[in-house]
């Protein structure tokens, strides 16, 4: 499903990833670091690339509505599986529904 366009903004985050691990770089070798160790040591500050990416991926609002599509796809998945039941459950609901709209 790319209805969030999650390819483009992966790629956003990354590239957001590496400009604020440039910045940090550039600031340790401004300090007087050798370029090597300013890069491992704004790897160290940084932390985990792949974790710090999955944090902000979950904090953002389409990360849950792709969870919820989720359910609502696997959901109708298993109804297609078994129409038995489907049908069952749906004139249950249809039942349900309309006996409590009679008293409105």
């Amino acid at each position: 499903m790319n209805f969030f366009r999650k390819r483009d903004a992966d790629h956003e985050l990354d590239s957001e990833f590496r400009f604020h691990l440039d910045q940090q770089i550039a600031a340790h070798i401004a300090s007087g670091l050798a370029p090597e160790e300013a890069r491992r040591r704004a790897l160290l500050e940084f932390g985990g690339l792949q974790q710090a990416k999955e944090s902000v991926r979950d904090m953002k609002w389409f990360g849950a509505l792709e969870n919820i599509f989720r359910d609502i796809h696997f959901g109708l998945r298993q109804l297609c599986k078994n129409p038995g039941f489907t049908a069952v459950a749906i004139l249950t609901l249809g039942i349900g529904i309309g006996a409590n709209n009679r008293h409105l």
